[in-house]
């Protein structure tokens, strides 16, 4: 995309979690992408690991 190889309306990205309580089936997270590739919003958890490793390595 910001190369402009593929066009962002061509391009689907969708995030399966775990169903939420009382819920049936899987929680489907589907992000919007802008021309320079820039996803509008990450579901939780995808890349905070590292933020909660290194957390913990330093006792915050």
């Amino acid at each position: 995309m910001k190369q402009q190889v593929i066009a962002p309306d061509r391009v689907a990205m969708h995030f399966f979690g775990s169903r939420q309580e009382n819920t049936t089936g899987a929680r489907v997270v589907s992000p919007l992408i802008d021309p320079y590739g820039t996803i509008d919003s990450w579901p939780e958890g995808f890349f905070d690991q590292f933020d909660k490793d290194v957390s913990e390595l330093l006792n915050w």
